[in-house]
């Protein structure tokens, strides 16, 4: 599934990619609310990276991964982030 390039940024709750494309528009009850959401939003493409890099960790070095709930929270959240949950 392809994502906006990387990195993003935010300005007044907008989303922009790398390109200065617009990737999304986030809301609050107040405009610092809403840049806020946007900043937690626009870090997304980081943070399944790195999910992705301790999921990868986790496998390599940790007999029976599955056994703790974390590691599996981890592959729920990977599934959920490329839509396929």
């Amino acid at each position: 599934m392809p994502i906006s390039k990387a990195p993003w940024t935010t300005t007044h709750g907008w989303i922009y990619d790398v390109d200065g494309e617009l990737v999304g528009i986030c809301w609050g009850k107040t405009p610092e609310e809403a840049e806020r959401n946007a900043q937690l939003a626009s870090v997304s493409p980081e943070m399944l990276k790195a999910l992705g890099g301790a999921k990868w960790l986790i496998d390599s070095f940790v007999f029976n991964p599955a056994y703790y709930k974390e590691y599996l929270d981890i592959c729920v959240a990977i599934k959920k982030a490329r839509g396929e949950e």
